[in-house]
């Protein structure tokens, strides 16, 4: 558990890194929005990564965080500004506070994510999105999970 917690972080840590290393110049965005749902359920406070295939001169990270519908606008520079043009592997973690019980019996912490580890990482989660300038820049992700 705690593993994952600093993965995250660390991600996080590194997202932040790249958007901010970018200079002046930065590069043209598409507005794109999408959902994540669980098994056909909006989940609000998840957040969406967008990792580029292609590396070299696009480093940025777009990324969105789910509303109350389960709704995100991806963010690359300035805020709700889409992402640049191309492929990507996307992640979605969605971290939750934890009740005491669950507190008591896992440590010490205070919050984990409640999806797989597997979607948390742009290699394994298995989901990709296209932002291109003649499509439509929305994209709808339902995981399906058994009970």
């Amino acid at each position: 558990m705690r593993r994952t917690k600093i993965g995250f972080l660390f991600s996080l840590g590194f997202v932040l890194l790249l958007s901010g290393c970018q200079g002046n110049e930065s590069t043209p965005t598409l507005p794109y929005e999408g959902e994540v749902k669980i098994n056909g359920k909006p989940i609000s406070g998840a957040m969406v990564i967008f990792h580029a295939k292609k590396t070299g001169e696009q480093m940025v990270s777009p990324s969105g965080t789910t509303d109350e519908n389960g709704k995100f606008r991806l963010t690359s520079d300035k805020e709700f500004d889409g992402a640049p043009e191309g492929d990507y592997a996307v992640t979605i973690t969605w971290f939750k506070p934890i009740s005491t019980a669950a507190k008591a019996r896992e440590g010490d912490e205070s919050v984990r994510n409640f999806l797989p580890a597997y979607l948390a990482n742009p290699e394994t989660s298995g989901l990709v999105a296209s932002v291109q300038k003649d499509l439509s820049q929305s994209k709808s992700f339902d995981l399906r999970f058994q009970r």
